[in-house]
């Protein structure tokens, strides 16, 4: 996860360097992150909006999927309860 520190204009360089199962890795890895950050922020902005919890929970339900839909996931619904 070192490219994401590194600027944008040096992504092709050290994209260019990498294994393909390292590239894989690096995807996979992207992919999970940018989908639980999009979880915690949907669920802390809908507490701090005055929602309970299951409204909450709602909320990073439909972040993840819009998420992973955006991401190419073609199964984008990964809903989870809590």
């Amino acid at each position: 996860m070192k490219l994401l520190r590194t600027p944008p204009v040096r992504w092709e360089r050290a994209v260019t360097r990498m294994r393909t199962d390292d590239r894989m890795r690096l995807c996979d890895e992207a992919a999970a992150l940018a989908t639980r950050a999009a979880r915690i922020s949907a669920y802390v902005s809908r507490r701090l909006s005055g929602g309970k919890h299951a409204d909450a929970v709602t909320a990073q339900n439909q972040a993840a999927r819009r998420v992973r839909q955006a991401l190419g996931f073609t199964y984008a619904d990964d809903k989870i309860t809590f």
